[in-house]
């Protein structure tokens, strides 16, 4: 629980907080006064201790989620073999809670992101090496070989790089921003 901020713990406090006097019952003892019903506070208690395990998993799957996100922009996607099990190792966890925080944090599978991080990468070599080959491009972004590269970027952007790279040109042309 080291790692866990304040405004996590703030959150989980305020959670409990409602969820305590939404929850629990009151009886009045002899002299009038509420007292908590023991039941309804055991069962409140187990449900706070609940609450805190699901904060703090949910925290660090915030935090997976950003080494995931911080080792993908240090170029961990330009590895042409890279797999899920390789970056599962890399931040210490297993291939089934790798793959559980991707779904739930990145609504993706581990390919899709991969994929996704290669074209944006593409997309800017292209931009920034104007004579760049398609082959160099695949080698440099972490596509096997350029025709890797050639059908996710369709598949992903709706055109083959060099119609894309067309437009950029055309865009710049006209004096309009190129569009990602």
């Amino acid at each position: 629980f080291h790692h866990v901020t304040p405004a996590v713990i703030m959150m989980v406090v305020v959670a409990v907080g409602k969820y305590l006097l939404s929850h629990l019952e009151f009886n009045s003892d002899a002299c009038g006064e509420a007292q908590p019903d023991p039941v309804k506070v055991s069962e409140a208690s187990r449900d706070d201790e609940a609450a805190g395990v699901t904060a703090a998993a949910a925290g660090r799957a915030d935090m997976l989620a950003q080494k995931f996100r911080q080792a993908m922009e240090e170029g961990m996607f330009r590895d042409n073999d890279l797999s899920l099990v390789t970056v599962a190792e890399y931040l210490g966890v297993s291939r089934t809670t790798l793959s559980n925080m991707l779904g739930t944090h990145f609504g993706m599978p581990f390919r899709d992101i991969v994929n996704r991080y290669r074209i944006d990468a593409a997309k800017a070599y292209y931009l920034e090496h104007p004579g760049a080959t398609q082959a160099e491009v695949a080698f440099e972004c972490g596509f096997k070989d350029d025709s890797a590269l050639n059908r996710k970027f369709k598949e992903l952007e709706g055109v083959t790089p060099l119609v894309w790279l067309g437009r950029q040109a055309s865009s710049r042309d006209e004096g309009q921003a190129p569009s990602e």
